[in-house]
């Protein structure tokens, strides 16, 4: 009865230690934050040298303690709340022709007509359109193999520099290695609050429009429809989102029977990951999806207000990392996570 683990600091990311990964259930589980101690997880080794990190100021951890009060109080109380239910019944009275115009495939009854629902949410970098939902990257379309599914975070688009998006630079590294790849944009809160507030916004970027068009084109994939005609079905699926991505993948995946029927999803990523839509108030996601084999979830407690969390549902095989010295809007373009984020996927495919 053994345990991989390991003290040395990590050649990339020196102040971030290499998890130990609990693989006997027998085995007494570390304490770690969230933890029910009741399965097995991956955490950070107590052996590992002091670490760097953040300190964040009194103020500012007094700040990020009374914004968490307030929006669990919040959430706990908006259900019932008469303003919201009336912004609620105006926005979804504003996006429900949208989300029934995604869910019909804009009325699309043949294939060629799929296919031209596909283009016209298809990012085409000879004329880019930053509202573009998807772009994708088949180096095989004749033989069944692993798709990787990726999903942006808030505001980012197809059209944000690798270098301060970082999933955009893991689609290329996914399709350098020769992986077939999608990758997703997401909902914008900004767009979201215009909408909701100020009766404006693009309504074709509602989380709720968003979640349908990659439901659709998901299935579409699988299926062999469309742009996808002739493509051979996917042997299994995984998925990595950051922030948004995440949480928009997380709400995605729970419906994966009816999408992807019998393919399994060998693995999924989250980075700081956020529930989907703004009228979440930039909640965590602590679920872990139950349709996936191994879950690997990095999250950061620096950021005011928009942080992820542990999950208290980590599993045998998982990992959950807090990753210091960074923020919000700089962890996905980690160098650490980038790499433990590929690794992870591509060695989840047998």
């Amino acid at each position: 009865m053994t345990t991989a683990a390991t003290s040395t600091l990590n050649p990339v990311c020196p102040y971030i230690t290499p998890p130990i990964v609990i693989d006997n259930p027998d085995f007494q589980t570390l304490n770690h934050p969230g933890s029910n101690n009741e399965d097995c997880f991956v955490g950070e080794s107590p052996e590992a040298s002091p670490r760097e990190s953040i300190q964040l100021p009194w103020h500012s951890r007094v700040l990020n303690r009374v914004v968490h009060t307030a929006r669990t109080i919040w959430m706990g109380i908006r259900r019932y709340n008469p303003f919201t239910q009336i912004f609620n019944l105006i926005e979804n009275a504003r996006a429900n022709p949208h989300v029934r115009r995604a869910e019909s495939r804009n009325g699309a009854t043949t294939n060629d007509e799929i296919r031209r629902y596909h283009e016209s949410i298809l990012f085409n970098p000879s004329s880019p359109d930053e509202n573009a939902i998807f772009r994708y990257h088949f180096s095989n379309t004749n033989q069944s193999r692993p798709l990787i599914v990726l999903a942006l975070g808030n505001s980012q688009t197809h059209m944000t520099p690798e270098n301060t998006a970082g999933v955009n630079r893991l689609f290329n590294r996914f399709r350098d290695a020769g992986h077939n790849v999608v990758i997703f944009r997401t909902g914008c809160v900004s767009n979201e609050l215009n909408g909701r507030f100020l009766g404006g916004g693009n309504l074709g970027l509602h989380p709720r429009v968003v979640e349908t068009h990659m439901r659709n084109v998901l299935e579409d994939i699988i299926n062999g429809r469309g742009l996808f005609a002739g493509f051979a079905r996917p042997t299994q699926v995984a998925f990595a989102g950051y922030s948004f991505g995440g949480g928009c993948i997380d709400n995605v995946i729970r419906k994966w029977n009816s999408i992807g029927g019998n393919i399994p999803v060998s693995s999924t990523a989250y980075i700081d990951p956020i529930q989907h839509g703004a009228c979440n108030l930039a909640s965590p996601v602590e679920s872990r999806p139950n349709h996936s084999r191994r879950h690997c979830l990095f999250y950061q407690n620096n950021s005011i207000a928009v942080c992820g969390r542990h999950s208290p549902q980590i599993r045998n095989g998982d990992i959950s990392l807090e990753v210091p010295s960074t923020y919000h809007e700089t962890i996905d373009d980690n160098p650490m996570v980038q790499q433990r984020v590929f690794d992870f996927i591509t060695s989840s495919f047998r």
